[in-house]
């Protein structure tokens, strides 16, 4: 009996996934996937995608069945079954030289910070830090 793949898709966000310029999907999460892939005898298709937001749509569409790296904060509109976390990656704040080191979020309170909608950084500042303006 063939055993169907599972369809999944991510975006090119090095090191962590690399979609090469032939359209394949590489990366540390890659190396993770084909991991499982050989010890548990389940297959994975990867599906291109063009942001990561359209990944979360073709996962709520039902076009795919598996986002790999996915955070409990990512807003996805359908039901999900997360596994245990297999990694762990801290989100950083990025800052010109005049701004200093921010030690905490809440020091950013009233002021406008750009995070990628959609992504896991944007919903976790978004829910626990309201006076920030993404």
């Amino acid at each position: 009996m063939q055993m169907l793949s599972q369809l999944m898709s991510e975006v090119d966000w090095e090191p962590l996934s690399i979609i090469d310029e032939k359209g394949q999907f590489r990366g540390i999460i890659a190396d993770y996937m084909n991991l499982i892939s050989e010890i548990s005898g389940l297959k994975f298709e990867f599906v291109p995608s063009d942001s990561w937001a359209d990944v979360l749509r073709k996962y709520t569409e039902g076009e795919l069945d598996v986002i790999p790296a996915l955070s409990d904060e990512d807003m996805v509109g359908r039901e999900v079954l997360f596994s245990d976390v297999y990694a762990s990656f801290p989100l950083v704040i990025v800052t010109g030289e005049k701004y200093g080191t921010v030690r905490d979020l809440s020091q950013l309170n009233g002021k406008r910070v750009a995070a990628g909608q959609a992504y896991t950084s944007y919903h976790y500042i978004e829910d626990n830090f309201p006076e920030i303006e993404l």
